[in-house]
């Protein structure tokens, strides 16, 4: 089940996505999983204050999915790895290849 939601606070917007699933995880998609999250991990290895920051945690990310077989490039991770929010749902900054602002 994937469910993606939020709400509004004194202009300031929220966004949250969360996927569940009923039962015990089959396989495959355990080991997805597991890619995915490790492929977030991404955020939290990558040095602030680097030229490019944002796009750097993005292909990160990318390497490791693209490493565990999902690949190459955009083929099945499509979206970007994160973004920033604030008074709009989406805005910068974002988490993608061809952000050239630093952190």
């Amino acid at each position: 089940m994937l469910i993606d939601g939020g709400c509004t606070v004194d202009g300031y917007q929220s966004d949250v996505t969360r996927t569940g699933i009923f039962g015990k995880a089959p396989e495959k998609v355990a080991r997805v999983y597991e890619i995915v999250r490790k492929a977030a991990g991404c955020r939290s290895r990558c040095g602030r204050g680097l030229d490019g920051y944002r796009a750097t945690v993005d292909d990160g990310a990318r390497k490791v999915i693209t490493d565990a077989g999902y690949g190459p490039d955009y083929k099945y991770f499509t979206h970007r790895l994160g973004h920033g929010i604030g008074l709009d749902g989406h805005e910068h900054p974002y988490l993608v290849r061809g952000s050239k602002d630093g952190a």
